[in-house]
């Protein structure tokens, strides 16, 4: 009679006459023995015969039902049988998709080993795996946490890289700002985005922990979602405007106009210019040069054309008189040059267009005077309020 039974598992899968599924170790008072299961064999099957062929007494009582010793041990191979399954199935499709994170560590014998993090896997538990198999000269704990945090540092990169791709796909049709405490953070919505999908691409921008992640998100898309309206309101309006000038491109063989307007921002002008037509401005210049130009530089040529011909424009007495029929008001704003209070200050006007809004106003406003960026929050809460009572 078998006094004690102590099932250790251990899985060796091979192929030979007859494929083994799962083997067992068995320990029967104290004597190992191992239990295998092969293809086409039940559980059941498999327990009686290790019962028989290891003289651990009878698999099969004189009615035809099996023992409780050989149930018992039929459960254990049902039990591993289906976490191999599950095994086999995960190795599949880990196999078949790329880790999140992968980086090589110098294993304790010199040689290069590979750290790969899966999704949907335990991070820790994997790292644990490999310092347990690569790494047993460092304490287990501190192996643990250098993995983890290397495979952190390698999975934010990645979506930092995915972020700016995608961003770089993105057709900008509006930009804002919005108040990061105290900060003024540019934030775009592409064609096609609502105000949820241009917040998640804001705040993940910002490379938050998940709780801050989700306050930022909650706080910005009613934001977002009213300055939308906003410009989708003042586009409507826009589309009877005329513009204050066009400027003829010219790319290869083919002259497309630019069009621009006083209430409009130069560099959101510029970027749409350049998404509508980027597909056929990377064929031109990417056969000329064979090199392909990235669309920053499309944008950032254009805007310095638009902008300097803008300045022009508004320095001459046709252009202050263009400003004076379309400007919706002016906002006088004092400055007193740091450090030369004894001069006196100086009287800027800051000129607001109908369908502008105050991000707009204000951000041509500084460019066009050289103040800092640290006056910004200001004035735009200034142009808010005056917009307000008009």
């Amino acid at each position: 009679m078998v006094t004690a039974l102590l099932i250790i598992l251990a899985l060796v899968a091979f192929a030979s006459a007859q494929e083994v599924l799962v083997r067992v170790s068995v320990s029967a008072d104290g004597v190992d023995q191992v239990m295998t299961l092969f293809r086409g064999e039940s559980p059941l099957q498999a327990a009686a015969r290790f019962v028989q062929e290891a003289g651990l007494g009878v698999a099969v009582d004189p009615t035809g039902n099996a023992t409780p010793m050989t149930v018992q041990l039929a459960e254990v191979l049902l039990q591993r049988l289906n976490q191999k399954q599950q095994e086999d199935a995960q190795r599949q499709q880990q196999q078949a998709q790329a880790p999140l994170a992968s980086f090589p560590v110098v294993r304790d014998d010199g040689v290069e080993a590979t750290f790969e993090h899966y999704e949907g896997q335990d991070m820790a538990l994997e790292a644990q795996a490999f310092c347990q198999g690569n790494i047993a000269q460092m304490e287990l704990g501190a192996c643990v946490g250098q993995i983890v945090n290397g495979a952190q540092q390698v999975m934010q990169q990645r979506q930092r890289e995915e972020q700016a791709q995608r961003q770089t796909q993105r057709k900008i049709v509006m930009e804002t700002e919005i108040n990061i405490n105290g900060q003024m953070m540019a934030l775009s919505v592409a064609e096609g985005e609502n105000s949820n999908i241009a917040s998640d691409y804001f705040c993940r921008s910002l490379d938050l922990d998940q709780p801050n992640y989700a306050i930022c998100l909650s706080s910005v898309v009613p934001i977002v979602e009213q300055r939308i309206k906003d410009f989708m309101a003042a586009q409507q309006q826009r589309a009877n405007e005329p513009p204050l000038f066009e400027i003829p491109i010219q790319i290869g063989d083919k002259v497309m106009p630019l069009a621009f307007s006083l209430s409009e921002n130069p560099s959101l002008t510029t970027r749409r210019f350049c998404d509508a037509q980027w597909s056929y401005i990377e064929t031109v210049l990417k056969s000329n040069n064979g090199e392909g130009p990235t669309k920053d530089l499309c944008v950032n040529t254009l805007f310095s054309t638009v902008s300097g011909m803008l300045d022009e424009l508004l320095q001459s007495s046709e252009g202050q008189a263009l400003v004076d029929s379309q400007k919706l008001f002016t906002i006088s704003v004092e400055l007193t040059p740091e450090g030369q209070s004894s001069v006196g200050p100086r009287l800027l006007n800051l000129n607001v267009f109908p369908d502008q809004t105050p991000e707009v106003a204000v951000t041509e406003f500084l460019r066009t005077t050289g103040i800092g960026e640290e006056a910004k929050p200001a004035l735009i809460e200034m142009v808010t309020n005056r917009l307000a009572r008009a």
